[in-house]
């Protein structure tokens, strides 16, 4: 058996640019020789911070060549217009939500659900407030404590200098700095809102905006006066939220107690069947 040794063997063809595949800027991506460059060979460029992929099948682009960027059909995502892409989604419906400066989503960015309760310092009644617009500035109502006008029917806030102010209607930039404040609280014109909880801290009461008027919806309980069977609990108090009898002072007389036994006696001695109802109820009158 013999064996032959071919000399000078050589195989020719198109070969990968390096073990790194990366090029430094576009311009080296498309001076890299086509011949080089088999077709769905993917570089990754440093100056972008993105992958390519050249094509053979591609038309020549002034600033790629051949090569395309993997996140786009004609050319690549600059930093600028990912952060644009993403600028354009904060806060926006269907978006990306954003934290406020405390590190937390900010309650007109919340459900009704969660963020459904408003604190009231207090009614006050037809007092001259200011409706605000977007030529207002913030720091009016900074510090401020919120009130409801019961008879504008408008929620209020009333800054350090014991002025009022509330949403004008219709005047508002939806997204200014005056409508985030205001919009946890009232609507546009100082109208509560439906589906809130307003609690008055002055009254340690809560109220409801039903369309029209605040409504209670924390009535106390009417304690008085219980009628019963020989007025032995006349009130009823309550001691640690649990509801107790008050005895009555009105005690029971010498007379009362005869008459009593007598009606006792009176029964034993009759015939079940005979006794009238009305005994029976005079009894324990």
């Amino acid at each position: 058996m013999s064996m032959t040794i071919i000399d000078n063997f050589s195989l020719k063809g198109k070969s990968f640019m390096d073990g790194r595949q990366s090029v430094a800027t576009l311009a080296a991506l498309k001076a890299v020789p086509e011949t080089d460059i088999p077709d769905g060979f993917r570089a990754y460029c440093t100056a972008t911070r993105l992958w390519y992929e050249y094509n053979s099948a591609n038309s020549v682009d002034a600033t790629l060549g051949r090569w395309r960027g993997i996140n786009s059909s004609t050319d690549a995502r600059t930093d600028a217009k990912i952060k644009a892409a993403v600028t354009d989604k904060l806060g926006q419906p269907g978006g990306i939500a954003v934290l406020g400066d405390d590190g937390q989503i900010p309650a007109e960015n919340l459900p009704e659900y969660i963020s459904d309760t408003v604190d009231l310092d207090g009614f006050v009644a037809g007092v001259t407030a200011t409706p605000l617009n977007n030529s207002a500035s913030l720091p009016v109502i900074s510090n401020s404590t919120t009130w409801y006008d019961t008879v504008n029917k408008r929620v209020l806030y009333k800054n350090l200098g014991n002025e009022y102010y509330y949403w004008a209607a219709g005047s508002v930039d939806d997204n200014s700095m005056i409508a985030s404040a205001f919009r946890r609280t009232m609507a546009p014109g100082g109208t509560p809102l439906k589906g809130k909880i307003y609690v008055n801290i002055a009254e340690n009461k809560i109220y409801r905006w039903s369309g029209t008027v605040m409504v209670e919806i924390s009535k106390s309980l009417a304690l008085g006066a219980v009628e019963g069977t020989g007025n032995v609990v006349t009130n009823i108090k309550v001691e640690n939220g649990v509801i107790k009898p008050v005895k009555s002072t009105k005690m029971a007389t010498e007379a009362s107690v005869t008459a009593l036994g007598t009606r006792v006696t009176a029964l034993e001695n009759a015939e079940p069947e005979s006794i009238p109802t009305a005994d029976i109820v005079a009894l324990f009158a």
